[in-house]
This record gives C-alpha cells, structure tokens and sequence, in this order.
C-alpha cells in the first residue's frame, strides 16, 4: 500500500514538472520598446527608431538647456519626429509656456512645426530615468505650421535616455 501511494505521489511530481517546463514563469525580462506616438488629422504616427542612431526612440538633455527627445520611422528613414523644450533641470513636470521655447517638428512629406509660442501646447513628463533608463510622459496641442493649424492629440512618448548632449547635438 505505501508502494502504490509513493508511485502516485511520484506520477503526479512528474506531471506537474512536465507541464510547467513549457510555461514562461517571466523570468526573461521583455525589452523595452522604445517610442514616439501621436494622432494628427484622424492619422495615428508611431515612430520606434532611434533618431541619430541605430536602436530605439531616444533623448537627452543639453548644454543649451533643452531636453530634446528624437525618433524616426522604422519604415522610412526620412519620416522623422522631435520634440524639444528648455528647462532648467531635467525632470519631471508639465511644460506648457512659451518661457520653455516647447517645438513640435514632424517630418514627412510635408514639414508639420511650430517653434514659435505653442501656448496651447503641453508636454508632460512623468518620469526622467537615469542615462540608459525611461524617459516617459505625453504631449497635446495644436501646430501652426502649415495652416491650418493642427490638432496633435494622444502623443505619449517612452524613450531610451542616452548621455546629456547625444541625441540630436546638431539641432
């Protein structure tokens, strides 16, 4: 009796080693994924490249005191997107006046910006990691440039933070 009772003991150990050696218990880590996304004229627009580089959306802070935060599509290229404002420390926050200069410019067959006052334009950072960590956060507003103006609604961004004066040094 104390056989049979250590053989079903053991069968049931086994069945339960064999179906949970196919499960994913998350012990791989996902990798992130790095982007820039947004809704213009009923159009969504996810860009995941990285703009001067190989690799995902990215940003960083810069000597002149702009956080600058740069993507590219994994499609074309030349389809490109950055958004930049000043600040006098990168952190977390909501920028909306025209005291932190914010630009909106998206590139495709037609240049869509404005880098003038976007009073009605706010950026929303909700976390500014550590250099190889997240930035991440939104932004809404409406662009001037070409008229008529445009409603930008629904952009979020969650990008890789590179070193300070990397991304988009030349902008």
């Amino acid at each position: 009796m104390n056989r049979k009772k250590t053989l079903v003991l053991f069968l049931i150990i086994a069945a339960l080693l064999v179906i949970f050696s196919g499960c994913d218990l998350g012990d791989t880590p996902d990798t992130p994924v790095y982007l820039i996304s947004f809704t213009m004229d009923g159009t969504q627009y996810v860009f995941t490249e990285g703009y001067d580089e190989a690799g995902g959306a990215e940003g960083s802070f810069r000597d002149n005191g702009d956080i600058f935060l740069a993507a590219r599509s994994a499609d074309n290229s030349s389809v490109s997107i950055y958004l930049r404002f000043k600040t006098t420390s990168p952190v977390a926050g909501t920028f909306t006046d025209g005291s932190t200069s914010p630009c909106f410019s998206f590139s495709n067959d037609t240049w869509y910006h404005d880098n003038s006052d976007l009073d009605d334009f706010t950026f929303i950072i909700t976390e500014y990691g550590n250099v190889g960590g997240v930035i991440k956060g939104t932004f809404s507003g409406q662009i001037q440039q070409p008229a008529p103006p445009r409603a930008i609604t629904n952009g979020i961004f969650i990008i890789q933070r590179k070193a300070d004066n990397t991304v988009g040094s030349g902008g």
